[in-house]
């Protein structure tokens, strides 16, 4: 494939699609991965709960500069649009999460948690952009 077939094809929306969703998939991996080693650590261990919530945002912000690093990486350049973009993604599926586990009672949402995930998004695309 020539060069200027191969750089039309890594300037449109499917590129970014495919970049955005691998890194995406490769985020919610690790913070899967990550809570469910916190939780058989806490069947065996008793916790208390608020080191429960410090150990949950730390998977949830972990799988966020995953998909941060990655899709900065992939994409090369704006590192504060990447950061967010993930900011946005990761906060909707967090945000969808919370409301169908809970039965959508919006009495106890913790906002601290859209902090936490908009410094990792940022922390993770500029990382990424800055290792190209």
């Amino acid at each position: 494939m020539r060069a200027s077939k191969r750089k039309e094809l890594e300037s449109g929306l499917p590129f970014y699609c495919k970049k955005g969703l691998k890194a995406y998939l490769s985020g919610m991996a690790l913070c899967a991965a990550l809570l469910a080693v916190f939780a058989l650590l806490m069947t065996g261990i008793d916790i208390a709960p608020v080191v429960v919530v410090i150990l949950a945002y730390c998977g949830i912000c972990a799988g966020t500069v995953l998909f941060g690093f990655l899709l900065g990486r992939g994409v090369g350049h704006h590192a504060l649009l990447v950061g967010a973009v993930v900011f946005a993604c990761m906060a909707l599926t967090v945000t969808v999460l919370y409301f169908v586990l809970n039965g959508f009672q919006t009495d106890e949402f913790n906002f601290f948690i859209l902090l936490a995930l908009a410094v990792a998004s940022l922390l993770g695309s500029v990382a990424g952009v800055g290792s190209v």
